[in-house]
């Protein structure tokens, strides 16, 4: 057999698998290798799905019709055994980083069983399922679902490629129309062209509001400062996939945070209640599971004194932090502040430890 047939392996027919083992990822790749995915339709039932880890990955891929020529040419050896009209067919074709190729085949009748139409007395068989052709590479998984395997040489036209050069256009948000109805975007330039994200079976986090309680001790000049916030935060997940197929979730949020500090000045100690509201913003790594919380990387507040007692705090006093530290399970959060009135006069940096509730 010819040198360019390298490494060309058939995985044995089983007639008893389930559809589960017949649609298993015979490579191995790991469920979270890929994030994004575009779905081509290609007329007729024909679909191509198209999984890359971002967008800009776009710019690598070959060309679409020279790979599946070069595929086709090497399956050459395997016409006879797909000449079979009513059995599911599923081809795995791998290319590594050196250009070698790699091939696997499963191909049997129906998981599912047999089935039969009755016409005028004439009984025929049908094929209820399609068939697989996947093609795989570090940067790029490519899916082909066809009624026949016999189908893909009539695909070759350039249609492909010429859909793929228009995904590589699509460089703007405002190119994607969102529909509800399929959970997905379809690009405005063609609707035969949709795109969605992937999480595989683990269940999408989703956007949510949360009502927030913390209590906090800082340090405000030569001041010991303990205090409580109640407030409420947006988390957004950004589920609607956009262009570059965000990895990152954001919060945004709103508190009322009561200060209290104390002074024996006239022999008895009293205790003077400063109120601050905070606006807050963070954002770190998406969740891939609703069961983990993973903590936001960076952070920024703004808070504004609106309540003043004591003399303490000068008039129009802020309070800025940036880049808490997250520690024990996303709950206890430390947090570099300075203070300062009007334009950064009086500045007096300080430090805050806060415990989630």
């Amino acid at each position: 057999m010819k040198s360019m047939l390298l490494m060309l392996t058939v995985l044995v027919c089983v007639s008893g698998q389930t559809i589960a083992q017949q649609k298993e990822d015979i490579f191995h790749f790991p469920a979270d290798k890929f994030d994004t995915k575009f779905l081509l339709n290609l007329g007729k039932d024909n679909k191509a799905q198209l999984d890359l880890k971002d967008h800009d990955q776009l710019k690598r891929l070959p060309n679409i019709d020279s790979l599946l020529q070069r595929f086709l040419q090497d399956m050459k050896p395997f016409q006879d055994s797909f000449k079979d009209p009513l059995t599911i067919k599923r081809v795995e074709y791998k290319i590594d980083s050196s250009g070698r190729r790699e091939v696997r085949i499963w191909q049997g009748p129906s998981p599912a069983g047999s089935s039969y139409v009755l016409n005028k007395g004439d009984l025929s068989a049908l094929k209820m399922e399609q068939d697989t052709v996947c093609l795989l590479a570090s940067n790029y998984r490519l899916v082909l679902l066809l009624n026949q395997y016999t189908e893909l040489p009539d695909l070759l036209n350039g249609r492909i490629d010429v859909m793929i050069q228009e995904l590589k256009e699509s460089k703007k948000d405002e190119d994607w129309v969102y529909r509800p109805s399929d959970n997905g975007l379809h690009l405005k330039a063609d609707e035969a062209i949709s795109a969605q994200r992937i999480w595989g079976d683990v269940p999408r986090p989703q956007d949510q509001l949360e009502i927030n309680g913390a209590v906090s001790i800082q340090n405000y000049r030569n001041y010991f400062v303990p205090s409580f916030c109640i407030g409420a935060t947006a988390i957004i997940n950004n589920q609607v996939w956009k262009r570059h197929n965000s990895h990152f979730k954001y919060a945004i949020g709103a508190f009322w945070e009561p200060m209290f500090l104390f002074s024996n000045a006239s022999g008895t100690m009293k205790a003077y209640r400063n109120d601050f509201v905070t606006l807050y913003f963070a954002y770190g790594n998406k969740d891939k599971s609703v069961e983990k919380k993973s903590p936001f990387i960076n952070s920024f507040s703004l808070s504004y004194l609106v309540g003043s007692r004591g003399g303490f705090y000068a008039d129009h006093t802020f309070r800025l932090g940036i880049d808490e530290i997250v520690l024990f399970k996303n709950n206890t959060r430390i947090m570099p502040v300075v203070y300062f009135n009007d334009f950064f006069k009086g500045v007096s940096p300080g430090l805050r430890l806060t415990q989630l509730f």
